[in-house]
């Protein structure tokens, strides 16, 4: 894309400011969207351009009640607030019939989708009541590998389990290796934003993106036990992974190799990686249980020295945790990649037209936005955002006090959460 560019005027005389909020956790961007929804300030259904490390497209996993109230658009701001978090806001938004297309704008470094555009359907299952995602129809290798994102979460099913069905549109976007967009991306983009309302959402873990809980394993376990595990993580699936949490629950690697290979748990574990999807040679199987064996040795002292166990300190034996050290996406970007990411972000807005509506998520609480570059960050993408469409109405409800920059003349509506 070319770097030299007079941006147009956003904001035409007699037109209020774009309204911009900020929030800390992303689901509360959901909330504030579903407030200016029903006070008016988004007209109609809207395209929703996400930009952001991670998809936050999980469903909400609520009661069967909870989930007919949001298909009947009866569902309140708190309850959403209550329903969702940070990885499921979005689907519920599509279910309420509110959004209708998702662009979902990841960098180079995410891997948790297939690039594309998917026709997609959200309903409520027949038989739980819980709402779940299904293909359109669509039986591609990449509508496949899609559809696995809501595989781990027991959320994927079939159009015909399902019911009070709202069909919607994911389109998948990458930057590429230089933190630019195709042109073909922008082109696309173009056409998918050309008509009708938007509404523009920025993680700021789009630009730098830390791995929490890698962050943890490291802090507690040292660099060299957490890159044996992250390897371990690799070379394993969701339901492999599933596997090995529950051998390390069952303390066999306790024993010496030897009879850890001959139990029958560590067998039923080489014997799944072999018949899994990836067919796995007996050697590499082998490879994956010793491998897990030393790191599970290493990660807990009663082993070598009889002290007492870590678990304590920090609870081993979370598989979501664990699952989580390895299945984040973990990318600390240097100076040089935040400024090419700041300058595409603004070069896609600048051929875009205005939204009617926009929202930044900071994750400083959470820490998915690295501390040390989250000031920095902050600042670029709000008053990057502000400068793009000349408005400083900007409404915060995270704690700008605390942690991050506070703008120019920017109007803060601070809540003490």
């Amino acid at each position: 894309m070319p770097r030299a560019r007079t941006p147009r005027s956003r904001t035409p005389r007699g037109r209020r400011p774009l309204e911009v909020h900020v929030v800390d956790e992303h689901n509360d961007a959901g909330k504030e969207m579903l407030k200016a929804i029903r006070q008016g300030v988004i007209p109609g259904p809207f395209k929703l351009l996400h930009f952001d490390s991670h998809p936050d497209m999980a469903c909400m996993d609520s009661s069967r009640a909870m989930v007919q109230k949001a298909i009947n658009g009866k569902l309140t701001v708190d309850e959403f607030k209550k329903g969702t978090d940070i990885a499921s806001w979005i689907v519920p938004l599509v279910h309420m019939k509110y959004c209708t297309e998702v662009v979902w704008m990841s960098a180079k470094w995410c891997d948790q989708m297939p690039v594309g555009s998917f026709d997609l359907v959200v309903g409520s299952c027949i038989r739980t009541g819980k709402m779940k995602i299904a293909s359109a129809g669509d039986k591609s290798p990449d509508m496949k590998l899609l559809l696995e994102y809501w595989e781990s979460s027991s959320q994927r099913t079939t159009v015909n389990k399902l019911k009070s069905t709202v069909p919607w549109t994911l389109h998948v976007v990458r930057t590429n290796t230089k933190d630019t967009l195709d042109e073909k991306d922008v082109e696309k983009l173009k056409q998918v934003f050309a008509e009708g309302s938007w509404v523009l959402d920025i993680d700021e873990d789009f630009y730098s993106c830390n791995n929490p809980y890698l962050d943890e394993f490291t802090a507690f376990f040292g660099k060299k036990v957490a890159d044996s595990f992250v390897t371990l993580g690799s070379l394993v699936d969701d339901n492999e992974v599933t596997l090995l949490q529950t051998l390390f629950k069952k303390k066999g690697w306790r024993q010496p190799l030897g009879k850890f290979l001959k139990d029958a748990e560590t067998k039923f574990i080489e014997v799944s990686l072999q018949e899994g999807e990836d067919k796995m040679k007996a050697a590499a199987a082998r490879k994956v249980v010793e491998g897990f064996y030393h790191f599970c040795r290493r990660v807990d002292p009663k082993v070598e020295t009889g002290e007492t166990c870590l678990d304590s300190i920090y609870p081993l034996t979370e598989a979501e945790g664990l699952e989580a050290v390895v299945g984040l996406p973990h990318h600390i970007s240097t100076a040089a990649e935040i400024r090419e990411l700041i300058d595409t972000t603004e070069e896609l807005l600048d051929e875009l037209p205005r939204p009617v509506f926009a929202t930044i998520a900071t994750s400083r609480c959470d820490r998915y936005l690295p501390d040390a570059q989250a000031n920095v960050i902050n600042h670029a993408v709000q008053s990057g955002v502000s400068a793009w469409y000349k408005t400083n109405k900007f409404t915060r409800w995270d704690k700008p006090q605390l942690s991050v920059y506070s703008g120019h003349d920017f109007i803060y509506t601070l809540t003490g959460k």
